[in-house]
């Protein structure tokens, strides 16, 4: 009976003070830390934040930007867990800004995300956006293999002082690697389009990830055959 009631009292003790070091103890910014470090490198997108609040249940970053050509800063980020998700590597992630509203979930190494992006007056290759885009993925981050799906149900672009407002974009991919397989691209509105391919993904600089993709547009009446080549920061676009 004494030897049992030591050993309960060992158990006791043993659980009380591993629930103390996961409540006061336990390095949660360095788990947060090594979690953006993982999405990082997976994408190979520089990630820079002004600080890292963590407790028990909950982290926040704080001023976040992700450095692709123009910045994305991201105010807020606020990562939920648990001591028990922590060793089972899941998490789940939300950012509600005024230009980009996220939710995520990291599922050991398999990263499931929903964007909503709001474009303002985005300058790409000379072409200015306004509108919404929804972006979902579900990529193994160990693997790097998953899907890309895209949506707009309304996007303004801006050409040499021409407005062409897009209706609709839907875009489905398969990545797989250093490949993106875009299955299908359709766009309608005052430009008709639609187009598959592949991108050749350059982790060391993902403006020089080249593409090879073909298609039909359709603008003013008038149909051409579309072909995409080159890296995304000197792409070559023929039509014929």
């Amino acid at each position: 009976m004494n030897n049992l009631t030591s050993i309960l009292k060992y158990i006791i003790v043993y659980l009380i003070s591993f629930l103390i070091f996961f409540i006061l103890l336990y390095p949660y910014e360095i788990i947060i830390t090594n979690f953006i470090n993982k999405i990082s490198e997976s994408y190979n997108i520089p990630i820079q934040y002004s600080n890292i609040n963590s407790s028990l249940f909950k982290s926040s970053i704080g001023e976040l930007n992700i450095l692709i050509n123009d910045n994305i800063k991201i105010n807020n980020i606020n990562i939920k867990y648990s001591p028990f998700s922590i060793i089972t590597n899941n998490f789940a992630i939300k950012a509600d800004d005024k230009n980009l509203k996220l939710t995520g979930y990291l599922n050991n190494n398999n990263l499931k995300t929903d964007i909503n992006l709001n474009i303002n007056n985005a300058n790409l290759q000379n072409v200015v956006w306004n509108g919404n885009l929804d972006i979902k993925s579900n990529i193994n981050l160990k693997s790097y293999r998953g899907n890309v799906d895209i949506h707009s149900n309304k996007l303004a672009l801006t050409i040499s002082d021409k407005k062409i407002n897009i209706d609709n974009i839907v875009f489905k991919s398969f990545v797989s690697n250093d490949q993106i397989e875009i299955n299908n691209l359709k766009i309608s509105g005052d430009l008709k389009a639609s187009a598959n391919g592949i991108i050749f993904i350059n982790k060391n600089n993902l403006k020089y990830s080249s593409m090879n993709i073909r298609g039909t547009v359709t603008m003013d009446n008038q149909s051409k055959n579309i072909f995409v080549r080159g890296t995304f920061h000197n792409p070559t676009i023929i039509t014929r």
